[in-house]
């Protein structure tokens, strides 16, 4: 991955901080098997995505900004409270830079899953976007032309959120997005929690392209928003035969928050704007006694009305997707 050394530290350090949540002893081992004392050994593959998606809800049309997101692959482990994983771009896999731009990142992203609660905490820097749906804001183009590539565009983002599960005896998050610990019956759970957020989009120029319908648009050149959301929702793992699951997750988080955004034309605007968002999860595999495999998904989506006619809508999205296999000892 781009920037490894700098990301790697702030990773381990992520991991250590959540050792409070992962290490916590199982309350039933009736419904669960906590498994968090053996060692775990496994390789994954993992892309990670952040897009901004700019609504004119007048005409119907949208604009959606996404970073060039490689594939990489790599290798971790758990052990006890100690979980670290370390992946690779490799360039002859994601030889794609003069399509969609260099987008240089550091996206750290660390879910720390417990028996009663869930930490997650995010932070983003990406640099470099393109304009992922040329045919909707410029209908001459096709498939073949060049993308309309914004190397100046630049977005930073923090976030944590806590989330409490009411179900913990007979439900386990472990079990399926971290995979040291084995639920042995179909169960679900709601949980109740909170969330802060705080994003910024910047460029050097207006955001929205020349000869573009979006053009009509105040000039913008800066967005910010900081917010504090409710988090709630409910989540259900289905125990299949043979150590098999799938494991559905979907939250909702209603925000309050302060958005801000700077023109060339006037001053910089502000005010106080309520917004909604999902956190969709999902995980299916298997996850046996010696061994364990899986698929897991992670989301986060955030939609804000401006509340005024000459900017329009705004959606951030980000998340990852994880392939795995691994082995326990």
């Amino acid at each position: 991955m781009k920037h490894l050394p700098l990301y790697t530290l702030f990773l381990f350090a992520f991991l250590l901080n959540s050792s409070g949540l992962v290490a916590q002893k199982s309350d039933n081992e009736e419904n669960i098997i906590d498994l968090s004392k053996r060692f775990h050994l496994w390789i994954y593959g993992k892309q990670k995505f952040t897009d901004i998606t700019f609504n004119d809800e007048i005409n119907k049309q949208t604009l959606t900004y996404a970073s060039n997101d490689p594939f990489n692959i790599g290798m971790g482990f758990n052990w006890r409270f100690i979980r670290i994983g370390i992946a690779l771009n490799f360039k002859f896999i994601n030889n794609d830079d003069q399509i969609y731009g260099d987008t240089k990142r550091l996206d750290l992203q660390m879910n720390a899953f417990g028996n009663r609660s869930v930490f997650d905490l995010t932070f983003l820097f990406y640099k470099s976007y393109y304009l992922r749906n040329m045919e909707d804001v410029f209908p001459g183009w096709e498939s073949g032309d060049p993308y309309y590539i914004r190397g100046d565009m630049a977005m930073a983002s923090f976030g944590m959120a806590y989330t409490y599960i009411f179900n913990h005896k007979r439900f386990s998050y472990k079990a399926a997005f971290v995979s040291n610990a084995i639920q042995k019956r179909s169960a679900g759970s709601f949980f109740l929690g909170g969330k802060f957020n705080f994003t910024s989009l910047v460029s050097d120029s207006s955001m929205f392209p020349k000869n573009s319908d979006f053009a009509t648009f105040d000039p913008i050149n800066e967005l910010n928003r900081n917010s504090l959301s409710l988090v709630f929702g409910y989540a259900y793992n289905v125990i299949l035969p043979k150590y098999f699951y799938f494991s559905p997750s979907l939250a909702l988080t209603p925000s309050v928050g302060i958005l801000r955004y700077d023109s060339y034309l006037h001053s910089p605007y502000r005010n106080s704007i309520p917004g909604v968002g999902l956190v969709p999860r999902m995980a299916f595999g298997y996850n046996g006694l010696a061994y364990f495999a899986g698929v897991s998904m992670n989301t986060t989506v955030l939609s804000v009305d401006s509340k005024d006619d000459n900017i329009p809508g705004i959606n951030w999205q980000n998340g990852n997707v994880r392939i795995f296999v691994g082995k326990r000892f």
